[in-house]
């Protein structure tokens, strides 16, 4: 005869509820570990837009080797645009090359000229062949941003080309070549102007020189300083392709071209003659220098049009713009480049001369 014993309370615990429970936790923790591993290996944080900045000139140049490569990052080739299926991705020789476009942020916006869009374009990036998504022109300029699908580009900080003294070194990609060359200054005068005559606050088409002549090909590209800085972008020059807009020109309008947006610039609203142009010499200025706000009967131009800036914040027609902001109007500044490098709704300061005597006049541009 069987007889059975009846389990204790104990013992069930340990023979039911304990394994469930350790069973549970080890599911969990397996589980845990898994989600893990797989956000470990499925997810990585996408990298920071990376912008150029302003930089510090350095005191010490890179090795120009490393500026060609860094010329080489950061210029992007752009071909004429052919038959759907020649834009796949492939090799394209350099003969095919029609300008380049600079980096200017890490997720894809480039900068180049207008001359070089005259028909559809493709951008090598990443050794891909790929089409602009957006475009943003700066009349002012003549520059174009384009905007690619990219990502991680290499940048270079901005440089202050404001203060660019002749002479400084340059450096520029001719054509794919490494090429060197020296800033030499701004252009004597601007030839849709002629000398003496009435000139527009709110407009400019200045340009900075180089020393040498690039070829056609290199439109588009970056001009770099010895410490790597982006100076400008190469455009076509008046006596060939020696020229390029430099940055402090560039920067003002970024905010509102990183928005899909058309640029807009600072305007005062007033016409001036630049005392600086020789044909003055003799005329009753002596050795002032500046902008001397002037009216034009015969063109029907006021020296301050209503509702300006200038109007509202009291310039008058003779007052002769020294500097503004401290940067005064002297060896070659030019006033009407000076107030494009400012943003709408910023202020200035401009110190004036007014019947022989100085003010001072805070303004703040439309």
């Amino acid at each position: 005869m069987f007889t059975t014993q009846r389990p204790s309370y104990s013992e069930l615990v340990r023979l039911t509820i304990v394994p469930v429970v350790l069973g549970l936790a080890a599911g969990i923790a397996g589980a845990l570990t898994a989600e893990s591993y797989l956000a470990a290996e499925s997810f990585q944080e996408p990298p920071p837009i990376q912008i150029g900045r302003p930089s510090v000139s350095v005191t010490s140049p890179l090795p120009e080797i490393e500026i060609a490569e860094r010329l080489a990052r950061i210029d992007m080739p752009i071909y004429a645009r052919k038959a759907a299926a020649d834009v796949a991705d492939r090799a394209r020789s350099a003969s095919e090359i029609v300008g380049y476009a600079a980096v200017l942020t890490s997720d894809g916006w480039l900068a180049t000229h207008q001359s070089v869009l005259t028909n559809p374009v493709s951008i090598a990036v990443d050794g891909r062949l790929v089409e602009p998504t957006q475009q943003v022109a700066d009349a002012r300029t003549g520059l174009v941003f384009l905007k690619v699908e990219a990502s991680a580009l290499d940048v270079s900080g901005f440089e202050d080309t404001d203060v660019l003294r002749p002479g400084t070194p340059l450096y520029a990609a001719d054509g794919g070549l490494f090429a060197e060359a020296a800033f030499a200054g701004a252009p004597p005068s601007d030839k849709k102007i002629p000398s003496g005559s009435l000139r527009s606050t709110d407009r400019f088409s200045r340009l900075f020189r180089l020393d040498r002549a690039l070829g056609a090909h290199a439109v588009g590209s970056a001009v770099l300083t010895a410490g790597g800085n982006l100076a400008g972008i190469v455009v076509p020059g008046k006596d060939g392709n020696d020229a390029f807009v430099p940055m402090h020109l560039i920067r003002p309008v970024l905010a509102s071209v990183f928005r899909g947006l058309p640029p807009e610039r600072a305007a005062l609203g007033a016409h001036y003659l630049a005392l600086d142009e020789t044909v003055f010499s003799g005329q009753g200025f002596g050795e002032l220098t500046g902008a001397r706000l002037t009216s034009s009967r015969a063109l029907g131009l006021s020296a301050t049009r209503a509702g300006s800036a200038a109007m509202r914040f009291g310039l008058l027609e003779g007052d002769v713009i020294l500097a503004v902001d401290e940067v005064e109007l002297s060896g070659g500044r030019d006033l009407a480049e000076l107030i494009g490098e400012y943003s709408p709704g910023s202020r200035a300061r401009f110190d004036i001369l007014r019947s022989g005597e100085r003010r001072t006049l805070e303004v703040t541009f439309d």
